[in-house]
C-alpha cells in the first residue's frame, strides 16, 4: 500500500529537529532533508511509519466497506495526511520515550488521531468529501426500529416486565363471577 502522506507533508506537521533526533539508533540525527529524502536511511524509515499508519487509518476506514483505498487518496484530502502524519508520531514517541523534551504535544497529535480513527470506525465520523456514503452516526435498521403499526399491547406485557399474577396459576379470571384478577389482559 501506497503511503497516504509524504515525508515532506509530515515534516510540514512536525518539528523535523525532534523527529530526526529520534529516528536513527546510531546516535546521529539525520538532516531535515535527509528524513525527506526517501532514499537515506532516515527517510526510508518515516516512509515506512507513515506506511504504517496509513494502513491504520485504512483498517478503521474500511470497516463496514464504507471506504475503500481510492476513496480515501481521491477525496480525503489534508484530512486523511493529518490523521496520517499524527498517527505516524507514536511510533517514534516509542522509540525514544526519554528523549522528548515536549512530549505532550506529540502525544496530544497521536491521541487526537487514534481517537479519530476509532469514531470513523464505529461510524460516528465520516470523509464528508467521499460520495455515497451514509451519513455518520449509528447504523439505523429497520428490525431495530420501532413497528408503529402494530405497537405492543403494554397491558398483555405486564405479566412479562412487571410479574403479573394474571399470567398465573391460582388467581381468578375477571370475566368470572366474583371478579379478582388484576385487568391485564394477561390471561391464558
Amino acid at each position: 500500500m501506497n503511503p497516504f502522506a509524504t515525508n515532506a507533508q509530515f515534516l510540514d506537521r512536525h518539528d523535523g529537529r525532534w523527529v530526526a533526533k529520534n529516528m536513527l539508533d546510531d546516535g546521529t540525527a539525520p538532516t531535515v532533508a535527509q528524513l525527506a529524502d526517501t532514499g537515506s536511511a532516515a527517510g526510508a524509515r518515516l516512509e515506512a511509519l507513515i506506511t504504517d499508519a496509513s494502513e491504520k487509518l485504512m483498517a478503521a476506514a474500511s470497516v463496514g466497506a464504507r471506504y475503500t483505498v481510492d476513496d480515501l487518496v481521491t477525496y480525503g484530502g489534508n484530512l486523511v495526511i493529518s490523521i496520517t502524519c499524527d498517527l505516524a508520531i507514536g511510533p517514534i514517541l516509542k522509540r525514544r520515550g526519554r528523549a522528548v523534551e515536549n512530549y505532550e504535544k506529540y502525544s496530544a497529535a497521536y491521541t487526537e488521531a487514534c481517537d479519530y480513527i476509532e469514531q470513523l470506525r464505529r461510524g460516528e465520523r465520516i470523509f464528508f468529501a467521499v460520495p455515497n456514503v451514509p451519513e455518520a452516526g449509528l447504523p439505523a435498521s429497520a428490525d431495530m426500529a420501532p413497528n408503529l403499526l402494530n405497537p405492543p399491547n403494554i397491558a398483555s406485557q405486564a405479566g412479562r416486565y412487571f410479574g403479573c399474577p394474571a399470567a398465573s396459576d391460582g388467581y381468578q379470571n375477571p370475566s368470572s363471577n366474583n371478579g379478582g384478577g388484576c385487568g391485564c389482559g394477561g390471561w391464558a
